[in-house]
């Protein structure tokens, strides 16, 4: 049976990629993201096994996509502006919600809390 594809990839490893596209240096990579450079070079290993490319090529003093890699770049801009949309939290207003709400309290919290409650 073949390997699921996703379950070969960490969303880390893609944000790494990303950045290194961005700022092709593995120290700034490092910086940004916190890590240590041998864990940014890690996650870019991981993908060039996984993507069978080697995505970035060192040329000189620098660090140059390959094709696949540049055809990458915005699939993994959208990536993470979806991944972002998923994980930020909906805002709470109790103004706007239509549901039922069960409050236990005892007699006095009830004198105190429900006429607050009510009038509001």
């Amino acid at each position: 049976m073949a390997k699921d594809p996703l379950s070969q990839l960490e969303l880390k490893s893609l944000r790494v990629l990303a950045l290194l596209l961005q700022f092709p240096s593995i120290t700034e990579v490092a910086e940004k993201m916190a890590m240590q450079p041998s864990s940014v070079t890690y996650h870019l290993n991981k993908l060039r096994q996984t993507l069978n490319d080697p995505l970035l090529v060192q040329v000189g003093k620098k660090m140059e996509p390959t094709e696949r890699a540049r055809a990458l770049e915005p699939k993994l801009s959208e990536l993470a502006a979806n991944v972002e949309s998923i994980l930020q939290s909906a805002e709470f207003d109790p103004k706007n919600i239509n549901r039922e709400f069960q409050i236990a309290v005892q007699n006095i919290g009830a004198e105190v809390l429900l006429p607050t409650l009510l009038n509001s």
